[in-house]
């Protein structure tokens, strides 16, 4: 039985505080600084796992990948 690789990209989103005297300073704020030195909180669920986009297979890039689940498809 042959192994591969399969790699998903999955929805998710981060939430963020951010002390500041308006929304527009905090906007600004987290433009500038989020990802870098403000941590934000990974909010992921078990949709997000479910709603995961097949990307690629042993490298293969996604024009390849249609082309195997169009076969496959087939084959069913």
């Amino acid at each position: 039985m042959i192994i591969k690789t399969y790699s998903f990209s999955v929805p998710c989103s981060y939430s963020y505080e951010i002390k500041a005297k308006s929304e527009s300073q905090a906007r600004k704020i987290l433009h500038e600084r989020g990802g870098i030195d403000i941590a934000g909180e990974l909010c992921i669920n078990e949709r997000d796992y479910k709603e995961a986009e097949l990307i690629s297979i042993d490298g293969l890039d996604n024009r390849s990948l249609i082309e195997i689940m169009i076969e496959e498809k087939e084959d069913e």
